[in-house]
Formats: C-alpha cells, sequence, structure tokens
C-alpha cells in the first residue's frame, strides 16, 4: 500500500510539476502555484515529501532562485546568494540538509543541452540518459 502523504498546517508537499509544451521542470509547495500551473497545461509528475512551512529545529531555508534567459529554477538550501545570472525568487520552504530519521533524500539533475534542472527522489532517474548530469543531493525532506 502507498504511503499517502497529508500535509499539516506546519508541512506542505513538495511537488514536481513537468511543462510538456516546453519540456521544462519545476518543483513547489504551493497549492496556489500548482493549480496555476495545472490550468495551462503542465502536469504533475509527483510528489516527493513534506517540507516545513516555518524554520524550526534542524530545517533551514530552501531558496528559490530563475533564470529568466535559460527559464531555469534553482534551489538552494541554506544559501540565500543568488547564482550569477539569476534572480531570488525568495523562500520556497525549509528542508533538512542532513539525514535525520524518516527524511528522504531530493537528488538534482542538470540538462547540459536544455538548461534544465530536474529534482527527484531516485538518484537513478536519469543515469546514462543523454545529456543529463547528476549533480548529486539537492537537500532532505519527510
Amino acid at each position: 500500500m502507498p504511503i499517502i502523504l497529508v500535509p499539516s498546517s506546519d508541512m506542505m508537499l513538495l511537488t514536481r510539476m513537468f511543462n510538456p509544451k516546453g519540456g521544462r521542470h519545476i518543483i513547489t509547495a504551493s497549492v496556489r502555484e500548482k493549480r496555476d500551473l495545472l490550468k495551462i497545461g503542465w502536469q504533475s509528475e509527483g510528489d516527493y515529501g513534506l517540507i516545513k512551512v516555518i524554520q524550526e529545529g534542524p530545517y533551514v531555508p530552501l531558496y528559490r532562485f530563475y533564470r529568466s534567459r535559460a527559464d531555469d529554477h534553482v534551489f538552494q538550501p541554506d544559501n540565500q546568494t543568488a547564482p550569477p545570472g539569476y534572480d531570488s525568487e525568495g523562500i520556497a520552504g525549509y528542508v533538512l540538509t542532513s539525514l535525520t530519521s524518516g527524511a528522504k533524500a531530493v537528488y538534482k539533475y542538470y540538462n547540459t543541452k536544455s538548461s534544465d534542472r530536474l529534482y527527484t527522489s531516485d538518484a537513478g532517474e536519469l543515469t546514462g540518459v543523454r545529456d543529463w548530469q547528476f549533480e548529486g543531493i539537492a537537500f532532505y525532506v519527510q
């Protein structure tokens, strides 16, 4: 039986979305953003786990950055310095930077041809797939 992730007042579901028209991926925990993306043709590719809506204990900010020229989003835990060419979109939620009981890793891949980034809970999802480079563990979720 699958595990059903249920958001609570201090946690929200992190979901990967895909735009089949543009071939782009994004992760979001915003219910409004998910709804708006679905309305314009994006598809949900599943929930990865729960992230905090408030900072407490070992949870750190997950900063979201956007580069309009490449239509690319980058997520960085506990680092608010934007990568060169990216603009800050603020804090997406709060995540873990080390493995704790019940946590699972979210991995990051980068497409060298399209400049797309893909975040996944499956480390081997794109292993050996042309143009995708594995960049390691991005952060951890519950």
